[in-house]
């Protein structure tokens, strides 16, 4: 193999992989800012702080959670992806369970699903 042939070979591998990585991470951006939308336009709706809507609910929570790219106008922005595209949950349901994932109350109902007898464990 030619130096060049293979400069350019690492180049083309880096590039695709590099642009799918991106692809998925952006996927999953998404599928996250849709899904916290919903989870606050429904505590919104039934919460017992219904009251705190209009006040200060997206501070208080941004301020609770503390994670970067996560403020309260990140929250807002979330909140009305969610508003604006309300039945995309069936397709974010099918790209979930295609990648083997659950989208379910907790861990422990998704851990009902796995396989334990084939993994391999270190000890």
């Amino acid at each position: 193999m030619k130096f060049t042939k293979l400069v350019n070979s690492i180049r083309n591998t880096h590039s695709e992989l590099y642009l799918a990585a991106a692809k998925a991470v952006n996927q999953s951006l998404t599928v996250r800012n849709w899904l916290i939308g919903l989870s606050i336009v429904e505590f919104e709706q039934q919460g017992e702080d219904r009251a705190k809507y209009g006040e200060k609910l997206l501070s208080d929570l941004a301020l609770s959670i503390k994670i970067k790219g996560l403020s309260e106008t990140n929250l807002k922005l979330c909140r009305q992806f969610y508003i604006a595209y309300p039945n995309i949950l069936a397709t974010i349901k099918t790209m979930f369970e295609n990648k083997g994932y659950l989208i379910s109350q907790t861990v422990s109902d998704q851990l009902q699903n796995v396989n334990f007898e084939n993994d391999i464990y270190q000890k």
